[in-house]
């Protein structure tokens, strides 16, 4: 928009030099804009808590509120994502379950990841053929069939948390009956003797730590690069290889051109090299599921890969990626779904989810770093914000979720944002279709 001064701009815009209006650098704050990335800091950390990336709702407030451009706004949004995430993942690492292995199902994260970059690179030139209101209608009925299912999941947990209360309290009653019972008789029986009165307290048990024990020496590191090494490498290569490759919004390293045929043969590589990084992790995982079932140490089947899974999670991690690359969100959400249907708990579930969504922001924020999309001084202070309400919220509702012992706690907060994402999604797109008076009806072109 051209203008002579600052006052014929839009809020938070000013005229340059150009005689252009160009939006005001992220200092100094405005009392609204303060306000409003708190808010969006608290987002971000309810939102990648549950593994969900938060892009559905920041997007919207950054272009209403904000005033910022659509495309602009989207590209922050990696940089929410990120930070938030990577903020979440911090708090999850020393997390351990009753037998000493990690919250996070890294076998699991490392076999299905590669198959989701490799559906969503798939799922993108879907979304570029697609008519507009297609990818909307399908954006908006896949929120409502993860809030039924989360609403479905959040009932029964809250079901069966009533039922395990109630179980504990009856025989933490039955359990002090017996032991006031036992103290009289002793009682009783140590005046018949004539000796001084001694008083029993009640014994429980002793706590045997499992976690030692039990712990194998690959599960003992917070984040053992054995089960990573693999993630961190096709992160790179990915990366370098987009940065080669190039796209319609910048220009690739080496002068490729945008839909040529080189341009196809790197889309190519792309899926092989997943193909070739999803076929080595899932020897290692299922390799590391053998050596468990030879050593003779207990583990919860669910954190494994277990043979009689691989078909059908290699499949739904295959689908996810094609579903959320057509239809523009993260894979953090729909992988949580999934993981919840396969009998992972909630806590487990949003671990793993987030822990994917580190390394998929971090390599579409790196990509638009890169080629100069985002301002610098944009970068550090919303991924400062978005760590800090990642870390913060994380520990908690990690806290209250630990001291209740209530995994609806992570649940109902995964139903709450994604019941604000059925809300919001439509009628925002809804709002930029009107106000942008495109055809949403007619099928694009990828070239």
């Amino acid at each position: 928009m051209t203008c002579k001064e600052d006052s014929e701009c839009q809020e938070y815009h000013y005229c340059n030099k150009r005689g252009l209006c160009e939006h005001k650098p992220f200092f100094p704050l405005s009392q609204t804009e303060i306000f409003t990335y708190i808010g969006i800091m608290i987002i971000c950390g309810l939102a990648n808590t549950g593994g969900f990336g938060s892009s559905v709702l920041v997007n919207p407030i950054l272009y209403l509120v904000l005033k910022y451009r659509i495309s602009y706004a989207a590209l922050m949004c990696h940089v929410f994502v990120f930070g938030g995430s990577l903020g979440t993942f911090i708090t999850h690492l020393k997390v351990k379950d009753r037998y000493g292995h990690p919250i996070i199902c890294y076998e699991i994260a490392s076999t299905i990841l590669p198959l989701m970059i490799m559906g969503a690179t798939i799922g993108v030139i879907v979304n570029r053929i697609l008519p507009d209101i297609l990818v909307l209608v399908g954006l908006t009925m896949l929120l409502m069939m993860v809030t039924c299912n989360l609403f479905d999941k959040l009932k029964k947990t809250l079901e069966k948390e009533s039922r395990t209360i109630k179980v504990e309290k009856s025989e933490q009653a039955e359990s002090e009956q017996a032991s006031l019972v036992q103290n009289q008789n002793i009682e009783v029986q140590s005046q018949t003797n004539g000796m001084p009165t001694q008083l029993m307290s009640p014994s429980y048990g002793t706590d045997v730590d499992v976690n030692e024990e039990f712990t194998l020496p690959e599960d003992k590191s917070m984040f053992p690069l054995s089960k990573n090494a693999l993630v961190i490498l096709h992160v790179i290569l990915l990366i370098l290889l987009k940065l080669i490759q190039g796209s319609e919004r910048f220009s690739s390293l080496i002068g490729i051109k945008f839909c040529g045929s080189v341009y196809w043969i790197l889309m190519m590589n792309n899926i092989l090299l997943a193909l070739v990084i999803f076929e080595a992790s899932f020897r290692l995982s299922i390799n590391r599921y053998k050596r468990r079932i030879d050593s003779n140490h207990p583990f919860e089947k669910a954190p494994l890969i277990e043979p009689q899974r691989c078909s059908k999670l290699n499949l739904l991690a295959f689908s996810t990626g094609i579903i959320c690359g057509a239809l523009g969100i993260g894979g953090g959400l729909t992988l949580g779904t999934v993981l919840l249907e396969l009998g992972y708990s909630p806590r487990r579930a949003a671990a793993t989810a987030v822990y994917t969504v580190v390394f998929v922001s971090f390599a579409s924020l790196s990509i638009s770093v890169a080629n100069g999309f985002l301002e610098l001084d944009h970068v550090i202070c919303l991924f400062i914000l978005s760590f800090v309400g990642g870390y913060i919220v994380s520990c908690i509702l990690n806290y209250f979720t630990h001291k209740y012992k209530r995994q609806s706690l992570i649940l109902g907060t995964i139903f709450v944002i994604v019941l604000f994402g059925v809300i919001l999604a439509p009628i925002f797109g809804i709002y930029i279709f009107v106000e942008g008076k495109k055809d949403v009806f007619r099928f694009g072109s990828f070239c």
